[in-house]
């Protein structure tokens, strides 16, 4: 399962990010970063899917004030091997 997030420019987002996936008790494949702005950054995770329920962590994720938005992508890995 793969969640992207745009967040807000500012320190300490990452943690916030990062926090609520462990206290879920999932585990982060990849995490990739890019500024799309002067004021926010895309963030795309993968995370590895154990049970894993991308409505409950986009809304855990949600109620972060620094994230804008969210959306799930059902499966990268076969999108990233078709890119290839």
């Amino acid at each position: 399962m793969t969640i992207k997030l745009t967040v807000d420019n500012r320190q300490g987002v990452l943690d916030q990010i990062t926090g609520i996936i462990r206290r879920h008790g999932w585990n982060i494949r990849t995490m990739n970063v890019e500024e799309i702005a002067a004021d926010c950054s895309e963030i795309r995770i993968r995370i590895e899917d154990r049970g894993a329920d991308a409505d409950k962590l986009g809304k855990a994720l949600s109620r972060l004030d620094c994230v804008r938005h969210w959306e799930e992508y059902a499966d990268t890995s076969e999108n990233e091997r078709n890119k290839r």
